[in-house]
């Protein structure tokens, strides 16, 4: 009888690396990432060995989970961690536009409003983002190469070895605060490649209560999303 894989796995993937990794991803899915040769008996004794753990991270992530937006009256945006209502203008001549601490959008461009607020939340992101981070890197003495706005959905920012660093769009969602914190852990990499105890330290001070725009990241940043 063929061996079937214990239910909490949603997916196995296997490449030639040598250990076995349990990953819960945002759609509350267990993937397991396992070399090549190991049996399935194996892996499904290892997940049966972490099936708490599993199960708790399964349930948060669907405590986590976002209803894809829908855009009416009724709608709400984030900008800045405030939500901001939407208004439905019949035929107006713009697309979007954010006034009267509103966001006003066209009746003719509902069918395309997703595309037509990424646009106006890139053009945003890439003022203000930059604009925060040459201040912070000017006030705390970090040198930055260049610095660019990216589309990426979950990493919100990333610094390579020639100190060039990019910064989601989705962050001009955020509250300030938490925007700052992601801004200065991407500037402490340019002096610490890594996640060492001498990283945290430099993150910490500048920002010392840093865990808690951390924690608020973890918790909503699936809400930050168009």
């Amino acid at each position: 009888m063929a061996v079937k894989a214990n239910p909490l796995i949603d997916k196995i993937e296997r490449s030639k690396r040598r250990t076995i990794s349990l990953i819960v991803n945002e759609n509350a899915e267990l993937v397991v990432r396992a070399p090549m040769k190991v049996s399935l008996d194996y892996i499904n004794a290892i997940v049966l060995e972490k099936a708490k753990w599993i199960l708790k991270k399964k349930e948060e992530q669907k405590q986590r989970y976002v209803e894809p937006k829908k855009y009416t009256d009724e709608t709400k945006l984030l900008y800045f961690g405030k939500e901001i209502d939407l208004v439905i203008i019949e035929n107006a001549n713009f697309a979007v536009k954010y006034e009267d601490d509103k966001f006003k959008i066209s009746s003719d461009c509902l069918n395309h409003a997703k595309e037509y607020f990424e646009l106006w939340y890139k053009k945003q992101a890439s003022s203000y983002l930059k604009m925060r981070l040459h201040s912070i890197a000017k006030e705390h003495n970090f040198v930055v190469n260049n610095v660019r706005i990216s589309t990426a959905d979950r990493r919100w920012g990333s610094c390579s070895s020639k100190s060039n660093i990019n910064l989601s769009y989705k962050l001009i969602m955020a509250p300030v605060s938490v925007i700052d914190y992601v801004i200065i852990h991407e500037l402490a990499h340019t002096r610490e490649m890594n996640h060492s105890s001498n990283f945290w330290a430099i993150v910490a001070s500048i920002m010392p209560d840093y865990k808690k725009e951390r924690m608020w990241l973890k918790d909503n940043g699936k809400k930050l999303d168009l």
